[in-house]
């Protein structure tokens, strides 16, 4: 089982993906908890803190646009599906 990510860049030049209602952070929360993978198991994989995680998964703060791609491969879920288009 795979549990880092390669090439991991939670600050490094990528875009914020915008969420204005909440609906990414509530549907990544969501997956986090379908798939058992752990809040600090998911941090460590995208190389940030829990509290970062914390925050995204409640809204409070955005998920970059490379962190949506290694969570959707980490939690084996469609990119599509955290992001609505499914």
């Amino acid at each position: 089982m795979e549990t880092t990510a390669p090439n991991r860049s939670a600050a490094g030049g990528s875009s914020r993906v915008l969420d204005s209602a909440g609906g990414i952070a509530s549907r990544v929360s969501e997956a986090v908890r379908a798939s058992g993978v752990s809040k600090v198991e998911l941090a460590r994989y995208l190389g940030v803190c829990r509290k970062t995680i914390d925050r995204r998964l409640k809204g409070e703060r955005e998920f970059m646009a490379n962190e949506i791609g290694l969570i959707a491969k980490r939690l084996k879920v469609p990119v599509a599906e955290l992001l609505g288009d499914a």
